[in-house]
């Protein structure tokens, strides 16, 4: 019966301690990197929605992001209300590939072969700007379990695309889109010590970020086949793509 009362006992010191060192911080500030995993529509590459339904006649309201896995950033402060419980502000940012190579393959079989192409330079950058309760939970001396609901406002791009062949050929672009937008996230937390008043802390999360990204027009540029410029129009029809990315991350903070 020893053994086991001291091992409860070593816990509880253990949990006390933890718990002084959590209580005495109020603000931190951190910095979080990792893969960004593009799910739902945001990665479908079929052809029921834009850009490729306007051949099969399907939704032409909506978009399929073609996205490829990524890379993710955060940038938070938090501060502490109650116990466990703080107030998170952060800018999150992801950047993702097009699956342009999966496109142009889809693309060219409405046309005779070697005749047409699309192209892209450009890739997803996804920006978030989110604030909520961030909590708290020691579980053992050093560790800590921690939970978040943010919202706010995301906007993210979406490539441009150039068709080759159509005689002329065509630049299809959009402007920034914007909706809102909210992330849920668990992790777990590493206290690595503290020097006059400062504390270290390594974070290692998994978020879940949705939203519903607005076009509000597109515009079409035409060129010759020299790249010579020829006209561009600009068609007011809003275009929709919901967007859903999973998030894995290793980070650090500085609480004080």
């Amino acid at each position: 019966m020893k053994i086991p009362l001291l091992i409860v006992l070593s816990l509880l010191v253990n949990f006390c301690v933890a718990q002084e060192n959590s209580d005495n911080k109020k603000l931190s500030f951190g910095y979080d990197y990792g893969e960004s995993f593009p799910k739902g529509t945001f990665s479908k590459n079929d052809q029921s929605k834009l850009p490729l339904s306007r051949f099969t006649k399907q939704d032409t309201s909506k978009l399929n992001g073609y996205a490829l896995k990524g890379v993710h950033f955060d940038l938070y402060v938090t501060y502490k209300i109650i116990r466990h419980v703080s107030i998170m502000a952060s800018v999150c940012g992801d950047q993702n590939a097009y699956a342009i190579n999966t496109l142009n393959s889809q693309f060219i079989q409405f046309y005779p072969p070697n005749t047409v192409a699309v192209t892209t330079g450009d890739n997803y950058y996804v920006v978030q700007y989110l604030i909520g309760p961030d909590i708290n939970i020691p579980i053992i001396h050093s560790f800590s379990i921690e939970l978040k609901a943010l919202a706010g406002i995301t906007t993210a791009n979406y490539p441009s695309l150039t068709y080759i062949g159509l005689s002329p050929d065509a630049l299809y672009s959009f402007p920034k889109g914007n909706g809102f937008g909210y992330t849920i996230g668990t992790g777990l937390k590493y206290s690595v010590g503290k020097s006059k008043g400062l504390a270290l802390a390594l974070h290692l999360n998994v978020n879940y970020a949705i939203a519903n990204i607005t076009y509000p027009n597109y515009s079409i540029t035409y060129y010759t086949p020299g790249n010579v410029y020829l006209s561009s129009s600009t068609y007011n029809a809003i275009k929709s793509m919901p967007l859903n990315i999973l998030q894995v991350t290793f980070g650090i903070a500085l609480e004080l």
